[in-house]
């Protein structure tokens, strides 16, 4: 039950892909990967962070 993912092209992949890392670290570094949690009154900012 591994998370699935998404890459920019809408391809899958999951931790079982060997460029799961490296996708996965793209995708946190998108600006629009999070959107703003303020708006529902949930701060994750000091999970993700």
């Amino acid at each position: 039950n591994e998370p699935t993912f998404y890459t920019s092209d809408g391809v899958p992949f999951t931790a079982a892909d060997p460029d799961y890392q490296e996708k996965y670290q793209e995708l946190l570094e998108r600006e629009d990967f999070f959107p703003d949690y303020e708006e529902n009154g949930t701060d994750l900012s000091g999970i993700l962070g």
